[in-house]
């Protein structure tokens, strides 16, 4: 009951605020987020459509607008959600992420990847575009060989969640290919020692 009545408060409240401001894009965008957050898309569609009237090139809005369609199976409208965020704010590389976790589920791999690629080179740090692309850890050791294992690690388990365990995978299977090839690299320089 007293979860139930916060919600209705909430609801209340904004709505309250927007009758003074209906043109007020952090009433609108909060409100949204929380009918969104509690899996009332139809009201958080709804409530951001309102938002871009205000302010069409409002990156996030559109991002969430494109998650939700994710959400709802529609990775072709969620395509050009992503887009629409992505041209609001070049250098949105969760956008690009989830444009090209988009096309990979509709099987356009060439445009999945490039979108993966873009995603890394915004930031080389976001490990869940790496595993996406399936190169996790040598890519990131190898780009920044002053990094070390410890922080590989950390980046790819900051990046993973409970709820995708496939990035903890992911990370392990690639540190045990790193593992191995720099164990066959040493081999390499030990018999090239040898022969010297």
């Amino acid at each position: 009951y007293p979860l139930r009545r916060q919600r209705q408060m909430c609801i209340r409240d904004s709505n309250n605020a927007l009758i003074i401001d209906s043109t007020n894009i952090i009433v609108l965008y909060n409100l949204a987020l929380y009918y969104q957050n509690n899996l009332n898309y139809n009201m958080a569609l709804e409530t951001y459509n309102k938002l871009l009237k205000y302010d069409s090139f409002n990156s996030n809005t559109h991002y969430n607008i494109g998650f939700i369609h994710m959400e709802l199976d529609l990775h072709n409208i969620a395509v050009n959600n992503f887009a629409d965020a992505i041209y609001s704010n070049s250098v949105f590389y969760e956008a690009f992420y989830a444009r090209g976790i988009c096309f990979e589920t509709l099987g356009n791999i060439a445009q999945a990847e490039v979108d993966y690629k873009r995603s890394i080179e915004i930031n080389p740090d976001y490990a869940q575009a790496y595993n996406n692309m399936g190169i996790a850890l040598p890519e990131i050791v190898f780009k920044k060989p002053n990094r070390s294992m410890q922080d590989v690690i950390t980046i790819m388990l900051e990046n993973s969640t409970s709820a995708d365990p496939s990035g903890i995978a992911n990370a392990a299977v690639s540190l045990l290919k790193l593992e191995a090839n720099f164990q066959k690299i040493l081999e390499h320089a030990h018999l090239h020692t040898l022969l010297l």
